[in-house]
């Protein structure tokens, strides 16, 4: 559903304020009901990081719950989770809120990642996906590739059936975090 791409990405440029999150999803929401002639729906995960602050402002529209790492720890998110777009008119899409601290990772990840089969039709599933995960590394690229090789491993010989779409963010703090770090690690 190519157009929900479009229409959220044009009314999340208006939007301003992660806080009108809820608000995009819930207008972004009527729209594809009205173009929605083919009862397609999408599942859809938005947020917006404050880089100073380490606040990330989010909403989820029947995605897969994004997982985090805090103190070491995988976790999944605790979280509201709303309906998949497209499908109930009216709907209200609220704004929820995670304080992130430095060194603190999300994990956000397609459910090609956690059904992804392997010969005998058994999914790589959630347990999996966190075992994986304490074991990916420390840098985003090295989680990915920590995480896709576990996937495809599994999955051996059978065909991959759906897409395989991951997304590692990890927060080193504010500047003021990182700048004090620094100056401890160099003894002033």
């Amino acid at each position: 559903m190519v157009i929900s791409k479009t229409l959220l990405k044009e009314n999340l440029l208006f939007a301003g304020d992660p806080e009108e999150l809820g608000r995009v999803f819930s207008k972004t929401n009527r729209a594809l009901i009205r173009s929605n002639n083919e009862n397609m729906f999408v599942t859809v995960f938005c947020g917006v990081l404050d880089t100073v602050t380490g606040v990330f402002t989010y909403v989820n529209a029947g995605h897969n719950p994004p997982v985090i790492r805090h103190n070491g720890q995988w976790q999944y998110m605790k979280m509201a989770q709303y309906p998949i777009m497209g499908v109930v008119e009216d709907l209200s899409y609220s704004v929820s809120q995670l304080q992130l601290h430095s060194d603190d990772a999300l994990f956000l990840y397609t459910d090609g990642v956690t059904e992804a089969a392997n010969e005998e039709r058994r999914f790589f599933g959630n347990e999996r996906l966190l075992k994986a995960l304490t074991v990916s590394g420390d840098s985003a690229s090295e989680g990915i590739d920590g995480i896709y090789g576990a996937v495809k491993e599994f999955a051996g010989n059978a065909a991959q059936s759906d897409d395989i779409t991951m997304l590692e963010l990890i927060y080193w703090g504010s500047s003021e975090e990182r700048k004090e770090s620094y100056e401890n690690s160099q003894g002033k």
